[in-house]
């Protein structure tokens, strides 16, 4: 399972490419993608208790499946230090679905907090 760090209090933008079971780019004209962090051990069928949800329209590249979801520095600033889960979901013009694997987000303490 692949783990993103993220400092807490830090803006980040994170940079993925959707694509099928053969490789080949997802596109992603006329989706949204969304970015999900949740505690490892919700198993509830909503988004409700999500400790932080973000979604994209606009895509880098979607023809190619290239999106980015920026994350600013009061996004990652409510996040507590622990390790969550995560994944990101494409939701397509026709609802269709595509969700990658779930992940580990680890948010890392940061030392500096009183600069904002």
């Amino acid at each position: 399972m692949e783990t993103l760090e993220i400092k807490r209090g830090d803006s980040e933008v994170l940079s993925l490419v959707f694509t099928d079971e053969n490789g080949d780019a997802y596109n992603l004209t006329g989706g949204t993608v969304f970015f999900t962090i949740k505690y490892v051990f919700d198993i509830a069928d909503n988004d409700d208790d999500a400790l932080l949800q973000k979604s994209q329209s606009v895509h880098t590249n979607a023809a190619g499946g290239l999106t980015e979801i920026t994350l600013t520095a009061a996004n990652t600033r409510a996040l507590a230090v622990g390790q969550y889960k995560g994944d990101y979901q494409f939701v397509g013009s026709d609802n269709s679905v595509k969700s990658t694997e779930t992940i580990k987000v680890k948010v890392l303490d940061d030392v500096t907090k009183d600069v904002l």
